[in-house]
């Protein structure tokens, strides 16, 4: 038994699982031709080099919208190059080789690396299935906080612009930049890469085309957001009441970053950065209108990366022990589909736990900010 305990607790055998699992589930994909999104990535490096609309329907490529930004499609150049069934699985590798680069980065002790890759493996899973950007963004994510921690801005400010280039809510863990020094470096940098990306696609197409795509990007998205309530609060909510979810979005932002602005002007001791970055990963699920079953391995690395900072009280235990069961096996063939309709839906099953651990984080930096007088300098 002990044999085995150690088998499991070996770090390459639990690395070497997460790869194995990638070449299967991709393998599993690509055999039922479910490769849609990866279609939709390598068609956008074309469609950008000929100056085609990226942001119109393209029916004969591939089906759905591309929603990503202009430079991703340059991003793209190296899988445009591969045939879709190598790409295919190519991305999910990259996917998965960058969110265990982001866990290896934390500054924590190989145990706490262990637990968390157990934690976070059946969410890896689930989304691994849909070819999209999620584990790759869980692991960008967890790199930025690590990169803002061994106080590297340079780093840090490039990795919050890829976060933008994919999607943008990704570089909402930008703000936690507020709480570290060399902020004016952080920001130059930022603005740098900004310049230099979208110099980089004038240089590949023209300006013309370039800022046109841009334009259309903004507009796809705010009529992306008219389109849906996703797997969100906004959708849990409106399934009893209707609100509209501007509203609710708006109160979500405002309660997950105020610590951060008080943070910020007051500079407290006590208040965990990697909670507040937790906070924010499982805001920009949680209070997405697009948010899917695939995107929720963005909101589950947050809530573990909250529980390997936590004091690990037996509250937080039972609040993680809910997050792996609810929303991480939810979705999969062991927990039955019976037990979740009896629970109330796919919204409540799989949103609560996310939801009561957005809220634990909340409250905890809120009573430490209020019980905390004056003025202390934040390191």
């Amino acid at each position: 038994m002990q044999r085995l305990k150690n088998f499991l607790t070996d770090i390459r055998f639990i690395v070497g699982l997460y790869f194995v699992s990638t070449i299967v589930v991709s393998i599993q994909k690509i055999n039922s031709n479910s490769i849609n999104n990866v279609l939709i990535f390598r068609s956008s490096f074309f469609n950008f080099i000929n100056q085609i609309d990226l942001y119109s329907l393209h029916p004969e490529q591939h089906y759905d919208y591309y929603k990503y930004s202009p430079v991703f499609a340059l991003f793209m150049a190296p899988f445009a190059m591969l045939p879709p069934l190598w790409a295919a699985l190519v991305w999910n590798f990259v996917n998965a080789i960058l969110f265990l680069i982001g866990v290896k980065m934390l500054e924590i002790d190989t145990k706490s690396k262990k637990i968390f890759l157990w934690l976070c493996f059946f969410e890896f899973l689930t989304s691994m299935n849909y070819f999209q950007s999620n584990v790759m963004m869980s692991g960008l994510m967890l790199l930025t906080f690590a990169s803002f921690s061994k106080l590297r801005p340079v780093v840090s400010s490039v990795l919050s612009m890829l976060l933008l280039s994919i999607k943008i809510f990704g570089a909402s863990i930008a703000s936690i930049f507020l709480l570290y020094p060399k902020r004016n470096i952080f920001i130059i940098s930022a603005f740098i890469f900004a310049i230099a990306s979208f110099l980089l696609c004038v240089l590949l197409s023209s300006f013309e085309y370039t800022a046109s795509m841009y334009v259309s990007w903004f507009k796809l998205l705010l009529w992306d957001f008219d389109a849906s309530l996703g797997l969100s609060v906004m959708a849990l909510v409106n399934k009893y009441v209707f609100v509209p979810k501007l509203w609710i979005q708006i109160f979500g932002t405002l309660l997950t970053f105020s610590p951060i602005i008080i943070c910020w002007f007051r500079g407290p001791k006590g208040v965990s950065r990697a909670s507040l970055i937790s906070a924010v990963m499982i805001w920009s699920v949680i209070f997405n209108h697009k948010a899917e079953t695939a995107t929720f391995i963005i909101a589950v690395t947050g809530a573990i990366l909250w529980f390997t900072y936590s004091r690990k009280t037996l509250f937080d235990k039972v609040l993680i022990g809910l997050v792996f069961v609810f929303t991480t096996l939810s979705p999969t063939e062991l927990f039955p589909k019976s037990i979740v309709e009896l629970l109330g839906g796919k919204e409540l099953v799989k949103l609560a736990p996310c939801i009561l651990v957005w809220i634990k984080i909340l409250f905890d930096e809120w009573i430490t900010l209020l019980s905390l007088k004056g003025h202390q300098s934040y390191r």
